[in-house]
């Protein structure tokens, strides 16, 4: 069986998308047989520099400080190649720039590399240009580029250049029962779930809680926290709009349960996915996203699962969600719509096969070149 590295900006406890996906394909692999190894900076301080996490061993690095969202982790360059040398394959999940540059120049030239590209990088747009080259060189150098839609190709500046080895396995979820039969679709508000920041458009949907008849709660933190509690109290929303910030997953699925549905209203193509829309379609729940040049705009069949919107659009989100707050049979046929689009293209079982299907056709094509050898 193989050994399968995989290096990430975080790792759990942190709770992010990317490190989502981390957790699902280490655990996968696992269960593949392979021996995992997950190498990350620390969220916290405290958090131990070594351990092992249901059977995955993590190593993690303390960064002096963040610089663009960059954890500056000098220890990178110390301590990283004789991880990189253990491993058999190795998943780099990028942007994570100063790691991609580590790797460049520490990676055996037996390695190989595959890039699960999560995002462009976005807002630093004069740090994009500089590192440039070196992102370059390191896509270039990779086996395989891997990303979740079509769309991150196509919208992409770098994913483009490299489309002849780049390829599509969307993101999953572990699908435990059907919701349109074990679930009741309650309808007594809508949900936000996500880190408060800039991107995901918040403002926006507080701003449309004016004209909607109904309630919002918003699960999460972030920087943005204080901005938005703000803001809703300014516009005199408080019995309609409230913050439960960071919550259990018991809780959190108490509270999928009982909406109405899902919104999404990311901004700009830092949102590159979304998987909140796919944890509201498991409960049977649609979602009202935005139309932004990412695959996050790809999850939703709008007028079939739910709606797509046009981004920074208070109004087009009122217009929506009083549709499924009055419409509770177009909610749930909605939602009954989402679960089996996800069952066909999202399912967990589905990405790890995939994950599984790369590895093997490296295994299959490494013993054909030592029969060669032999030969």
């Amino acid at each position: 069986m193989a050994k399968v590295l995989h290096v990430s900006k975080f790792f759990k406890p942190f709770n992010g998308g990317i490190e989502r996906v981390v957790d699902q394909l280490s655990e996968g692999a696992l269960s593949k047989g392979h021996e995992v190894r997950v190498v990350c900076c620390k969220h916290v301080n405290q958090l131990p520099s070594t351990e092992v996490i249901d059977g995955v061993s993590v190593f993690r690095f303390r960064s002096l400080f963040q610089i663009a969202s960059q954890p500056i982790v000098p220890s990178y360059f110390l301590r990283l190649r004789s991880h990189l040398m253990w491993a058999d394959y190795i998943y780099v999940h990028t942007p994570n720039p100063l790691v991609e540059f580590a790797i460049l120049l520490l990676a055996p030239k037996k390695s190989k590399i595959f890039i699960l590209h999560h995002s462009d990088i976005i807002r630093q747009k004069f740090i994009r240009k500089i590192i440039s080259p070196i992102r370059n060189l390191f896509y270039k150098r990779a086996e395989k580029i891997i990303v979740a839609t079509e769309n991150h190709i196509t919208y992409s500046d770098i994913c483009s250049r490299f489309r002849d080895k780049t390829e599509v396995i969307p993101f999953g979820l572990d699908l435990k029962s059907d919701p349109t039969h074990s679930v009741e679709n309650d309808g007594k508000y809508a949900l936000f779930v996500g880190r408060l920041v800039g991107y995901k458009g918040l403002e926006f949907l507080i701003q449309s809680m004016q004209k909607v008849d109904g309630e919002l709660i918003i699960v999460g933190e972030g920087p943005l926290e204080k901005t938005s509690v703000d803001m809703v109290k300014n516009l005199g929303l408080e019995a309609k709009v409230k913050f439960l910030g960071n919550i259990g997953q018991y809780q959190l699925n108490q509270v999928y349960q009982k909406c109405c549905f899902l919104v999404l209203p990311s901004v700009s193509s830092a949102e590159n996915f979304g998987l909140v829309q796919l944890e509201a379609m498991s409960f049977g729940k649609p979602v009202i996203s935005t139309s932004i040049k990412s695959g996050a705009s790809t999850i939703v069949e709008d007028g079939v699962t739910g709606f797509i919107v046009a981004p920074e659009n208070s109004d087009a989100l009122a217009d929506k969600m009083n549709q499924l707050f009055r419409y509770p049979l177009l909610a749930k046929g909605m939602g009954k719509r989402g679960y089996e689009r996800l069952v066909k293209l999202y399912s967990l079982s589905q990405m790890l096969e995939m994950h599984q299907s790369l590895i093997d056709q490296y295994e299959s094509s490494g013993i054909d070149s030592q029969k060669e050898d032999v030969a």
